[in-house]
């Protein structure tokens, strides 16, 4: 499902699963709606977007395709705390997002990227056990980073 609009997510209020998703408009809107939301079992996609402040999607466990979140430019969180699986990850180009929390984020199937977020200060990721592809994380000197197999497979650069 293709959404531009609040009235689309409204709508989408009480859907515990979809097929996919992919969120692209200019227009201001609150994810709020797909507070219901449990799983996707394709891509979950987030950008280009211009006016969406924070994504939040509190009850989203499994995403069986990849989560990309690109090129929002007011975005200054992501947040998908319940998240378990996922098939990938890719967050990029968001050049005010400051946090990234998959607390619950146990396994991905292929490869994690966090490229090209110049303002990224956090990514919670503490309960990841498994990647299966490779681990990017650009700038990752000033990133905190609360997760062992990130931290491991993209250490920070050393002091000067």
């Amino acid at each position: 499902i293709m959404i531009t609009s609040q009235a689309q997510i409204d709508a989408l209020a009480t859907c515990r699963r979809l097929d996919a998703v992919t969120v692209r408009t200019a227009a201001p809107i609150d994810l709020a709606g797909l507070a219901a939301l449990d799983e996707i079992a394709g891509d979950l996609v987030i950008g280009p977007t211009t006016a969406l402040d924070t994504i939040r999607l509190p009850a989203l466990r499994r995403v069986g395709g990849a989560v990309r979140v690109m090129s929002n430019g007011l975005t200054t969180g992501a947040y998908l705390p319940a998240l378990e699986h996922a098939g990938a990850i890719a967050i990029e180009a968001n050049p005010s997002l400051t946090e990234v929390v998959l607390g619950a984020l146990v396994d991905v199937d292929g490869a994690v990227a966090l490229r090209g977020n110049a303002v990224l200060e956090l990514i919670e990721a503490s309960g990841l056990q498994r990647v299966g592809g490779a681990i990017e994380i650009t700038r990752r000197d000033h990133v905190t980073v609360f997760s062992d197999v990130l931290d491991a497979a993209a250490p920070a650069a050393p002091a000067p």
